[in-house]
């Protein structure tokens, strides 16, 4: 890329974590958005080349963090979404736990699917999930199903 050499002298940037990164970032809007393992979502912004730390949301994630993606209509109304998996490790009867937050500030989640767990709870977590936003709806794979998450009717 832009014929960087591979020598540590040639990277133009490195961002300590306080946890391993087995996910991907999300990009919108002039940020990438990113979680290290048991961490919370961070929001960079990329100013002159780099990456400079803008917010980070108030939800500790389990490990592995799932890549987060950015739903928005257009430059407004974004949504960060990110998929608590199964820990590394741990029990296989754990649910995947969906979080939203308002890309602008992140902070504490506009919604997880655990708030409602009686109407939202989702199946058993798998490991490295990435939502898909597709028409107003959030989409991801559980263990045994494809959770499809959307806006309630007024019935709801």
């Amino acid at each position: 890329m832009g014929k960087f050499h591979t020598d540590r002298d040639a990277i133009p940037q490195r961002i300590p974590m306080s946890g391993e990164g087995f996910g991907a970032m999300a990009y919108w809007n002039g940020h990438v958005y990113f979680a290290a393992s048991d961490d919370i979502l961070r929001d960079y912004a990329i100013k002159n080349g780099q990456l400079t730390l803008n917010t980070s949301s108030a939800t500790k994630l389990a490990n592995p963090v799932a890549t987060p993606t950015v739903s928005s209509d257009g430059n407004k109304n974004a949504i960060v979404w990110a998929v608590a998996t199964k820990v590394w490790n741990g029990p296989d009867t754990t649910p995947a736990v969906l979080y939203a937050y308002d890309a602008t500030k992140l902070g504490p989640p506009l919604y997880t699917s655990e708030q409602n767990a009686s109407r939202d709870r989702a199946a058993t977590a798998v490991r490295f999930v990435i939502p898909v936003v597709i028409s107003g709806r959030v989409y991801f794979g559980t263990r045994s199903s494809i959770e499809v998450y959307g806006l309630l009717s007024s019935a709801n």
